[in-house]
């Protein structure tokens, strides 16, 4: 009741003074346009987006530190779950805490959806007031997995030092946009330029609520789906980081041998992500790719040339973080084999971390272009691809030194010689050439207005743009799978 109080006290404070504000805003700037990327938004729209945007990351990072002090607590925390109450009840209540506890950050945002809702009028107040709550929701819901990963790292005392730096910058953001709306109409344009690209791109969120406040009914299913998608994921991770040393203590003698089972595989692939993530110049082979091809599609505006530096460089670097992660732990491999694990199993796991890690890079990378430069959402068709190209580079990596005289030689040798490691570069770079760049170029054909490709016609450009990615990728993983499978065999008969 206490928190309830607190927040109507404040939420009347922040309202009274900015709806009148917001309101007058969103009415002048209704007939007015600018330009996002390629195409025209209502200046309202955009603003609100714009604002949606703002409040969406000053939700997230003030409710992170209230759960690290609140929902992880593990004094707390495991009393609350030895209760005869379901798990999901009480992370819901401690969702519904956060929310009151940060109760300044839906204040600020409270006067902006209203008056965005009065100023379009009817029923669009209606739902203007759902999207701004679905908005808060969303913050809420991405914040609890990114909390619990944060408190291993963060004390409670850090984490109230934080919650109260935030009210400072709380109230600065505030002022902030008290000033935008107060202004002139040009002012609000200029200085919100910063803001708009990003917030009122197609693929951001506060796109969709703000696509969702005007009664858009894709963008309100887009929205159910990514909250009921990341309650189900926040939750998961919640229970599992926040109780699973309480739940696992207390409850051994009860645990399935399903859930043992899924355990053990959990422990050991989050075993080879801290081979891989801390093996010699590991973040250098990782950032060195997204940093480069950023920076290019920033200056340049295009894909292309961004595509042809994260692609070659990532499939090579993908081989040498495997090889350098094998030499890392080669002095372990008697106690490996002498694990109740399969061999084959831990090379596989391996190659797999090394794929989705620099998938990762090449998905940031993309998700940049989309939202910068406004790439066409049909490049996210390049990223199953992108994966089979790095988990083919990594098992090439792992087969190039476990065959090569590096492995043998003894644990000292961490590198390949010259003549494997421009082997391993040319077919690195001809895989990636065949499954990424090809597929890049055809649909940069598409966008451009022509199916023609390499000067062939419709029905051979489809082929050679989509059939040889298709066909680099079968051979390639096949390949990939069999010859990890044939490396342990040998291993584990001593022909190594």
């Amino acid at each position: 009741m206490v928190s309830i109080l607190y927040f109507t006290i404040t939420l009347a404070i922040f309202a009274v003074p900015l709806f009148p504000v917001m309101l007058g805003t969103f009415v002048d700037s209704a007939s007015e346009y600018v330009l996002v990327g390629s195409r025209y938004v209502v200046l309202a729209d955009a603003i609100f987006a714009a604002v949606t945007l703002l409040i969406m990351c000053l939700a997230f990072v003030n409710i992170i530190p209230f759960m690290i002090q609140s929902l992880f607590d593990e004094r707390e925390i495991c009393f609350l779950f030895s209760l005869p109450v379901k798990k999901h009840t009480i992370l819901l209540y401690k969702v519904f805490d956060a929310f009151f506890s940060t109760f300044i950050v839906f204040s600020i945002y409270f006067p902006v959806f209203c008056a965005y809702g009065v100023a379009r009028g009817g029923f669009s107040i209606l739902l203007s007031v759902a999207a701004g709550l679905t908005a808060s929701a969303l913050a809420i819901l991405i914040a609890m997995p990114v909390s619990a990963l944060l408190s291993r790292r963060i004390s409670r005392s850090s984490a109230r030092k934080a919650g109260g730096l935030m009210i400072l910058i709380n109230v600065g953001v505030f002022v902030l946009i008290f000033i935008l709306a107060s202004t002139s109409e040009q002012a609000v344009g200029e200085i919100s330029k910063t803001l708009l690209r990003a917030a009122a791109s197609r693929y951001s969120p506060s796109t969709w609520v703000m696509r969702a406040a005007r009664g858009e009914l894709l963008d309100w299913l887009l929205l159910a789906v990514l909250s009921l998608w990341l309650w189900r994921i926040g939750s998961r991770v919640a229970e599992k980081m926040s109780l699973g040393g309480y739940a696992y203590s207390s409850s051994l003698s009860k645990t399935s041998t399903g859930d043992s089972s899924a355990y053990r595989r959990m422990t050991r692939f989050r075993k080879e992500l801290y081979s891989v993530t801390r093996a010699e110049n590991s973040l250098f082979f990782l950032m060195y790719p997204i940093v480069f091809g950023v920076i290019m599609m920033f200056l340049t505006r295009e894909f292309m040339p961004a595509a042809i530096v994260m692609v070659l460089i990532s499939s090579f670097y993908a081989a040498q973080l495997t090889v350098v992660s094998m030499a890392h732990e080669a002095s372990c491999w008697p106690i490996q084999l002498a694990f109740p694990d399969s061999l084959k199993l831990a090379l596989f796991r391996k190659i797999v971390v090394v794929g989705f890690l620099f998938t990762g890079v090449y998905t940031s990378g993309l998700l940049f272009g989309i939202v910068i430069i406004d790439l066409p959402i049909r490049y996210l068709l390049t990223i199953i691809t992108a994966f089979c190209t790095f988990f083919i580079s990594a098992a090439l990596g792992l087969r190039f030194y476990v065959t090569s005289g590096a492995f043998s030689s003894g644990v000292q040798r961490r590198r390949l010689s010259l003549r494997a490691t421009l082997v391993l570069e040319i077919l690195t770079f001809l895989i990636s050439i065949g499954n990424i760049i090809v597929p890049v170029l055809l649909i940069d054909a598409i966008a451009g207005g022509t199916w023609l490709f390499f000067q062939a016609d419709k029905a051979t450009s489809l082929i050679i743009g989509f059939g040889l990615p298709i066909m680099v990728s079968l051979v390639g993983v096949v390949f990939a799978i069999r010859s990890t499978g044939s490396i342990a065999r040998r291993m584990i008969d001593g022909r190594m």
